[in-house]
């Protein structure tokens, strides 16, 4: 960005967001977390570098290397993919996404697609992955269109899922508005046969009408 103030505005949020997934990813594991970046003093030195130390992290480098931390000068044998996305998929199947519901946002078919290459296996999948992997070897694949259509699905998957819920959200809502009107003031007082609730769907399959 040209504007440094628009840059440090973007660089408190961008930080703000990592902090927060840093932060809840753990606690829902059960552990307790202790980050320095909170602390007044530390995020405020962290935003007043002068640039060259923002630069590549500068700061950040010299400080683990002072401290012998600087793992990546240290020519150890480790494996730079990031497999991350691909461990939760295994660990924690997702459930498919609704196309029917999201119908009215993005085509049925995209959502099957997603679906079949997020929660399906696929044989060479694994070997595919491997070899995009490797640096030269992957490069050409790349070069070729040759892409990881799983982890691309699953982009896809966690931008349409909160869209999938507010839908159905919406929908619920709008459905206990109509039993709210059919079933009058009373109707609360009749239990689970009645008012809102002898509308409410049995799944979440019908919950949008088709655009007219």
């Amino acid at each position: 960005m040209a504007d440094p103030l628009y840059y440090l505005v973007s660089l408190v949020r961008m930080k703000a967001i990592l902090l927060c997934y840093l932060k809840r990813v753990p606690v829902s594991r059960g552990f307790q977390v202790w980050a320095p970046f909170q602390g007044i003093d530390v995020a405020s030195a962290m935003l007043t570098f002068p640039p060259g130390r923002r630069l590549d992290r500068a700061w950040q480098r010299d400080l683990f290397r002072r401290y012998g931390l600087d793992l990546e000068a240290l020519g150890l044998r480790a494996a730079r993919a990031d497999t991350v996305n691909h461990q939760a998929m295994r660990r924690v199947p997702l459930a498919p996404l609704d196309a029917h519901l999201l119908r009215e946002v993005v085509n049925p078919a995209y959502v099957e697609w997603i679906n079949r290459r997020v929660i399906g296996r696929m044989p060479l999948e694994p070997a595919k992955r491997w070899l995009l992997g490797l640096r030269k070897i992957g490069g050409a694949m790349r070069r070729l269109g040759i892409t990881d259509e799983k982890l691309k699905a699953y982009r896809a998957y966690l931008t349409l899922r909160p869209i999938e819920n507010a839908i159905r959200l919406r929908s619920l809502s709008q459905r206990r508005d109509i039993g709210a009107v059919v079933g009058g003031p009373h109707s609360r007082e009749h239990g689970a046969g009645s008012g809102a609730a002898a509308f409410a769907p049995a799944s979440g399959a019908n919950l949008v009408r088709r655009p007219s």
